[in-house]
């Protein structure tokens, strides 16, 4: 069994390998936490593996070789965000937001009158004006 601590190496050595063999993007993505060729286990959460691979990758003299792509279901506002790119990632997917906007809109749950692209662009500019403040 590979404990946190175990993974978290495993994965910052992945990624150092990774650029080093010319990759210049890096997915990391919680959207698919098993998949059948991977042993179950638990997931890392998004900021803690942003965090060590971004450290690992600055130790390596790689960082600005590579941006580090985040698909996170654990970001919903503005902070979660901030906090991501603040610990080094490049760009954030917040897919759950997105799919729960999305799941809300077709139910009439929120704003009926609204078209779901509407919807998707006043969440994203949300999320805009908080990263301003």
């Amino acid at each position: 069994d590979e404990t946190l601590e175990i993974a978290i190496i495993r994965l910052c050595f992945e990624a150092v390998a990774a650029v080093q063999q010319g990759a210049v993007m890096l997915v990391l993505s919680d959207r698919i936490l098993n998949q059948d060729d991977q042993p179950e286990g638990l997931p890392v959460h998004a900021l803690l593996a942003t965090g060590a691979i971004h450290h690992a990758l600055i130790e390596a003299g790689l960082r600005s070789e590579a941006n580090l792509l985040v698909e996170t279901g654990t970001v919903l506002d503005a902070h979660d965000l901030a906090v991501l790119i603040g610990y080094g990632a490049t760009a954030v997917y917040p897919y759950l937001a997105y799919y729960s906007l999305r799941d809300m809109a077709a139910r009439k749950d929120i704003d009926p009158g609204a078209a779901t692209d509407a919807l998707l662009y006043q969440y994203r500019k949300a999320l805009e004006k908080g990263l301003y403040k």
